[in-house]
């Protein structure tokens, strides 16, 4: 299926499709304005088309496309916000290079992480000054994904901006030494969050070398007996502890004082 659209389409700013739609193809030339694009549950959904012709997109936001396997990416340079979830053909993410607004990014339970991680060379393009490629995202400020792969020094020492990270669903047990290296510089980072990391084990060991942290999350990380060793940054406020071992609360309860807030399970520690 191919959807018709009547009418005059160079004005629309917001389009959003959900579920129950036997969708292929989505023809997007004619929405030269379009500034919010939303595609959820639409399983049949091949191919989104026309993406040159959207300068203008400001959030892009996909959810259980499951055969989706490609995004063109090019003319996408007006982009601040990227959400990508349960889209398990996606696997190729092109003209990432060009997404020099880019502000917010969710890549979850999605094969298009790995076009991040892998980010090489590239060419110029039109109309992007030459200064925004010493970076990959200098714009961006939040990042959620699920896997660590993107924790490597190529591709967070241009994350200049970059103000909250939150890790989800880990495999891994710990991070490795060029993960934890990679992570000591986000030099920005206020806020810093684990959720639902089953495996993981240990909490970076570095975590005091992040001189601008204020806010650390951990949330069903059930395997986490203990903070790092050389404890946490001076410059935190917040630490909050959800859904996770007795070991781990009981020691985060002794932190608190009038500098920082800890809360455990929901509630404070006086």
């Amino acid at each position: 299926m191919r959807p018709c659209f009547v009418g005059n389409l160079t004005c629309l700013k917001i389009l959003s499709i959900g579920s129950g739609i036997s969708l292929q193809y989505l023809q997007l030339d004619s929405c030269t304005a379009l500034e919010d694009l939303e595609i959820k549950c639409c399983e049949q959904l091949v191919a989104l088309e026309g993406m040159q012709s959207l300068g203008t997109l400001r959030s892009l936001v996909l959810h259980k496309n499951s055969i989706l396997k490609s995004l063109q990416l090019y003319s996408c340079t007006s982009l601040e916000r990227l959400e990508i979830d349960w889209c398990s053909s996606l696997v190729a993410l092109e003209g990432l290079r060009s997404l020099v607004s880019l502000k917010h990014v969710v890549l979850f339970r999605s094969a298009a992480l790995d076009s991040l991680a892998t980010l090489e060379s590239f060419e110029q393009i039109e109309g992007i000054p030459s200064h925004s490629y010493e970076l990959f995202f200098p714009a961006l400020e939040s990042l959620k994904i699920d896997d660590l792969s993107l924790l490597n020094t190529s591709f967070c020492k241009g994350l200049i901006c970059l103000r909250s990270l939150k890790l989800t669903f880990l495999n891994a047990t710990k991070l490795i030494d060029e993960q934890e290296r990679a992570l000591l510089l986000l030099g920005s980072l206020q806020e810093l969050c684990f959720v639902d990391c089953d495996d993981l084990v240990d909490l970076p060991a570095g975590l005091r070398g992040l001189p601008c942290l204020k806010a650390l999350k951990i949330i069903g990380c059930i395997s986490i007996s203990g903070l790092p060793k050389e404890g946490l940054p001076l410059s935190l406020e917040e630490l909050m502890i959800f859904r996770c071992s007795a070991e781990l609360s009981k020691q985060c309860r002794l932190l608190a004082t009038n500098k920082l807030e800890v809360e455990i399970d929901g509630d404070f520690v006086d």
